[in-house]
């Protein structure tokens, strides 16, 4: 056991002083670091062009008005108190943005996440919701929210690929949630959900690069010879290679993700991880808290960047240069991002949602369209970290055979 520490210690030495490792490692935290920034850089202006106040301003100042509205029920007086104070906005014609007046910054923006919210619901690609519908909603219309949505939870889950087992399972699901829904503010939790898909991409990339070369390497410099010729060199000391790519993995996407969520949490707030899942997307069906859906979320994405690096180790013992393997690696990460498959064809669908890429994202983790094994349903959140799980279980021991049973020429 002393000796595979020894390699393991070996190789990650071997990995962390190549030319560039370290510059590549901190441009990685550097980058993740600054993405949670981007929102509050700038400024505000006003409709004259003056700046009004910064961007960061003006996020506190929607914390403030959210937080006094956290606690209260997502109900039709709700929704008409926020629609009357919207109703105080003169009607604009096509120059300016009802943003601008001074009537929206006095009695309307505090309301704007329950506009948002309304949106997700009344708007439809059939029928437009804008401000000039939410100044005007009626009394039936609000307390008819909790029945749209669920008609066009149900119309949306009647036309997926599902069989139809799967389609009451779900529909089941989405009735069995407690309403109305409460509001909370989760600003700092949503940023953090959006952001991670960016900064897993690029922790994924860096891994990538860093390791592309863990056996290609070998080829390029001639050293497989040796090692495979080595006391070691044909099982412990490629049991210490992968044992390094994991582990270095599993530390520096723990590593992005706790600067990511704690940059996060300081600057727009840790408010909010009890609400539902539903102010950030009405159609989730799952009675899950937004703090839930982060650690299932952050599971399912580091099973997803194992899986990505499982592709890039396997790749690594194919390809006899570092170069080809960043190559196909980056191809297969960044091309799923441009797919768009729809919800009717099922079995595209889960495959779509089952590449790397496309699991780091996470509307895949808690999207309504069910797995289905053997007759057996499978929420998403369970499905996805396990294949990924089980697909590089899979993997790995056929790039441990394919550079061990290596030719040397």
């Amino acid at each position: 056991m002393s000796i595979f520490w020894n390699l393991v210690q070996f190789e990650y030495k071997k990995a962390l002083v190549k030319k560039g490792a370290i510059l590549v490692m901190i441009l990685g935290i550097l980058l993740a670091g600054i993405s949670v920034f981007g929102t509050i850089i700038g400024n505000e202006y006003n409709q004259d062009g003056e700046v009004q106040r910064s961007n960061y301003e003006g996020m506190m100042l929607d914390r403030e008005y959210q937080l006094q509205l956290s606690g209260r029920a997502l109900d039709e007086n709700l929704f008409l108190e926020a629609a009357d104070a919207y109703a105080k906005i003169p009607l604009l014609n096509t120059s300016g943005r009802y943003t601008d007046t001074a009537e929206y910054e006095k009695y309307a923006r505090r309301y704007s996440s329950i506009y948002s919210i309304c949106r997700m619901v009344y708007n439809a690609s059939s029928v437009r919701f804008d401000v000039e519908d939410f100044q005007s909603l009626s009394e039936d219309m609000a307390k008819s929210f909790y029945d749209i949505r669920r008609e066009r939870m149900e119309q949306r889950i009647m036309h997926t690929g599902m069989s139809e087992k799967a389609k009451a399972d779900t529909i089941e699901l989405d009735r069995q949630l407690q309403t109305p829904f409460i509001f909370e503010y989760a600003d700092g939790y949503q940023r953090f959900l959006a952001i991670m898909y960016t900064t897993a991409m690029l922790g994924t990339g860096v891994i990538t690069i860093l390791f592309a070369s863990i056996f290609s390497g070998e080829y390029d410099s001639g050293a497989d010879e040796l090692i495979l010729s080595s006391r070691h060199g044909k099982r412990i000391l490629i049991y210490a290679k992968i044992f390094v790519v994991f582990s270095f993995t599993a530390v520096y996407i723990a590593f992005l993700t706790l600067l990511t969520y704690t940059e996060c949490m300081l600057i727009y707030g840790a408010e909010g991880k009890n609400a539902a899942i539903q102010i950030f997307g009405m159609s989730f069906p799952y009675a899950m808290t937004v703090g839930q859906s982060v650690v299932i979320y952050c599971l399912s994405l580091l099973a997803a960047c194992f899986l990505s690096l499982a592709i890039t180790v396997f790749l690594s013992s194919v390809f006899k240069t570092p170069f080809w393997v960043i190559v196909v690696c980056s191809l297969l990460l960044i091309a799923p991002m441009f797919l768009n498959i729809s919800e009717e064809n099922a079995l595209l669908f889960h495959i779509n949602c089952l590449i790397p890429s496309n699991m780091m994202a996470y509307e895949c983790t808690v999207n309504l369209v069910q797995y289905e094994v053997f007759g057996q349903i499978i929420r998403p959140y369970v499905f996805q970290p396990l294949f990924a799980l089980i697909l590089t279980i899979v993997i790995v021991p056929f790039a441990y055979r394919r550079f061990q049973r290596h030719q040397v020429v």
